[in-house]
């Protein structure tokens, strides 16, 4: 499969009229990887899939919010993983507010953990028309993808 030229986009997308909202899990223990922590917290050339995959969101410059889920008890260690990573961001340069929650996720399911991802994400923006649920083991996704799926 081959896409024309004209199917790029060659430019940041607009997003909707009330802007795109993320909740990006990462509430996984990650117990097959066998990392000894949480699997979003594994470092890929020093720095971790959370990080990564949240500033890909981030740097997509659609992206008005991000809601982090995360295990329960490691929520306040995901926060300080993530600290400073809105300030100054691609979004926050567009006009666009760029901030990031993390959240406790739940143990029973991933369903489970993104409809309490989806309830802090719209309290967080109630504006959003477009809400994108984005795993943090695809922390490589790059920003185009998400500007293609917004748009």
């Amino acid at each position: 499969m081959s896409i024309s030229p004209s199917s790029q986009a060659s430019a940041p997308p607009e997003s909707a009229p009330g802007g795109a909202v993320a909740v990006l899990t990462a509430a996984g223990s990650g117990s097959r990887l066998g990392a000894g922590v949480p699997k979003a917290l594994v470092p890929v050339s020093g720095v971790s899939l959370l990080r990564r995959a949240a500033a890909g969101l981030i740097a997509s410059g659609v992206v008005s919010h991000v809601v982090v889920t995360a295990p329960a008890e490691e929520v306040d260690r995901f926060r300080a993983e993530l600290e400073g990573l809105s300030d100054g961001s691609a979004g926050a340069a567009a006009g666009r507010h760029s901030g990031i929650d993390v959240v406790a996720g739940s143990p029973r399911s991933r369903q489970a953990s993104v409809a309490l991802g989806l309830a802090a994400a719209l309290a967080a923006a109630p504006q959003a028309d477009v809400v994108i649920v984005h795993d943090a083991a695809r922390a490589l996704t790059p920003p185009e993808v998400t500007q293609r799926v917004v748009a």
